[in-house]
């Protein structure tokens, strides 16, 4: 009797396991669409977010060095306001989704398009990898070093404004919006290690009497470069995909650069800005290096693409002898400034094409003279370094 019944029992016995096994996918499964519905109504006040309204204030609330204080308020000043009270209310509780670790708060945060276009499943959308992201701590989270209690989270502040044109001009790029944003809200912190300033964006929409979180997507409906035929791959040259002057924006210039599937596992890749002191005795001559964005903000932002696309922007300013410089990470974008104490920018040189040559891509260059005349050469470039085995 045992033996009639076993292949029942086995039978059972196999239902059972997969039962298990398919929870235990769904529980594994990243950015579960749980919302908290309460959290997009909650009151929450972040300690280490600014409440105030003055910019001086904001500024001393960072706890910068204090030769950096001047360019943190020169920067909220060029993307100000500070947000007001009203604002000030949504961006608290944007900021609290980087210390809860909640997908689900961040979910309950978007705009009605966003939500239906993540229930469909919607792979393509730049939105799963930022709720990979939130899920493992990277989304507003830095740490700066206090002098007596170490390292300990980052105080930030928070402008608004409406979104410029540049941004809703998608022409060359391979995201778009599938719901255009009206407003920006940027978070701004200066990071310890790089000793830069360094702006996080969020873009919204005003709907139910409240903001919501918009977001872009990848043309074509999917990550992958789309095949030319089937099972055949385009080929993508890591380099200088596009660039072009900003329009109504003087001495402008933005790159989009891209970086094959095949460079990205082999090296990491970083901007950095190199000068060199130009003397009459060659021994005289130095030259120095300043990582503007480092390799942990690209594996941050970029991880969800084979191919690696972004954008890069550079301001000269050269009226202040300073060079606003902004990379476009997805939806999201990291800012900072480096001024250039002495005399005006000269000798600006662009470089509008071109490939990675011996791992390395420039693409602008210019000339500065410090306070003691003495010449300075100025370089930016991405740089690929190969990766170490176990990386």
């Amino acid at each position: 009797m045992a033996h009639k019944n076993q292949p029942r029992l086995l039978f059972t016995a196999l239902v059972a396991m997969l039962s298990l096994l398919v929870c235990a996918c769904r529980r594994e499964a990243p950015a579960e669409l749980e919302i908290n519905e309460a959290y997009s109504s909650a009151h929450i006040t972040c300690d280490n977010l600014y409440q105030g309204d003055s910019v001086e204030e904001a500024v001393l609330f960072m706890n910068l060095p204090e030769e950096r204080r001047q360019q943190m308020a020169q920067t909220l000043e060029r993307y100000g306001p500070l947000a007001c009270a009203e604002e000030l209310k949504f961006a608290n509780r944007v900021f609290r989704v980087g210390r809860s670790k909640r997908a689900s708060d961040y979910l309950a945060l978007l705009s009605a398009k966003m939500l239906q276009l993540i229930r469909k499943n919607n792979n393509d959308m730049v939105l799963w990898s930022r709720l990979d992201g939130i899920q493992k701590g990277h989304y507003l989270y830095a740490q700066c070093e206090d002098a007596h209690h170490g390292p300990c989270p980052a105080a930030f502040a928070v402008t608004f404004r409406e979104v410029p044109p540049e941004v809703l001009d998608t022409e060359g790029r391979r995201l778009y919006w599938p719901q255009a944003p009206t407003h920006v809200f940027r978070f701004f912190h200066f990071h310890t290690p790089n000793y830069m300033i360094i702006g996080s964006t969020v873009y919204v929409v005003r709907e139910d009497n409240s903001f919501k979180i918009v977001s872009e997507s990848v043309k074509g409906g999917s990550q992958r470069t789309a095949s030319i035929s089937p099972g055949v791959e385009p080929v993508v040259a890591s380099g200088i995909e596009a660039c072009r002057k900003v329009k109504n924006e003087e001495d402008t210039w933005r790159w989009n650069i891209a970086i094959s599937s095949e460079d990205k596992r082999a090296n990491s890749f970083e901007i950095v800005l190199a000068s060199t002191t130009v003397s009459a005795d060659p021994n005289a001559s130095s030259t120095s290096e300043n990582v503007l964005y480092d390799y942990d903000a690209f594996r941050k932002y970029c991880r969800a693409w084979e191919d690696v696309r972004f954008r890069f922007s550079a301001s000269l300013q050269a009226d202040k002898n300073q060079v606003f410089y902004v990379c476009h990470l997805g939806s999201g974008s990291r800012s900072t400034t480096d001024r250039y104490p002495g005399k005006d920018i000269t000798d600006l040189n662009i470089n509008e094409t071109g490939l990675f040559t011996q791992g390395s891509l420039d693409l602008f260059s210019f000339e500065t003279v410090d306070a003691n005349n003495i010449r300075i050469k100025n370089k930016v470039l991405v740089r690929l370094r190969p990766k170490p085995a176990a990386d």
